[in-house]
């Protein structure tokens, strides 16, 4: 008996990304912060989970953009899970389908293949090649829908301000 895979795109849409990166050479570690906009889908949850692998989650929050207007969410636990590669915030209420903001803080480490990938971001004066990023690379750099049908824009700030189709 095979077991499916859960797909995190059917709880979670991503329309949009914005990326802050500050490597450190010195240390060999980067830090940053991503903003993911897009859609809960599916069944009301209390939590919503996204890919990482090998980055320190330091903080999160979520924001509802619903008809009232926006709506701050206190994220009430973040659970890291190596095994599944995932982040998971919890909230204290239901989270319904609909319009939402997450924001996360991370730290991660300069390893030979982030290394790589981050300078060529940071260095590209014209938008990043996707393929670079394939294979589950996404979520060692940012916390993510790595996933295919989850390909989505992300604008990483830099001097000047760089878009990447991922």
């Amino acid at each position: 008996m095979s077991k499916t895979v859960k797909r995190l795109f059917e709880q979670f849409q991503p329309e949009h990304y914005e990326l802050s990166l500050v490597p450190d050479t010195v240390k060999m570690t980067f830090s940053g912060s991503v903003t993911i906009s897009g859609r809960k889908t599916g069944r009301p949850s209390q939590r919503l989970t996204f890919h990482q692998k090998g980055l320190s989650i330091l903080a999160a929050k979520i924001t509802y953009h619903g008809k009232k207007g926006d709506e701050h969410i206190p994220v009430e636990r973040i659970n890291c899970h190596g095994t599944f590669n995932e982040v998971r915030l919890h909230v204290k209420n239901m989270l319904y389908p609909g319009s939402y903001s997450v924001n996360i803080d991370f730290d991660g480490k300069l390893d030979g293949d982030i290394s790589h990938i981050l300078q060529k971001i940071l260095d590209s004066k014209k938008s990043f090649v996707p393929a670079e990023l394939g294979d589950n690379t996404a979520r060692k750099i940012f916390p993510c829908i790595d996933e295919p049908d989850a390909k989505t824009m992300v604008m990483i700030e830099s001097t000047p301000p760089k878009k990447i189709e991922y």
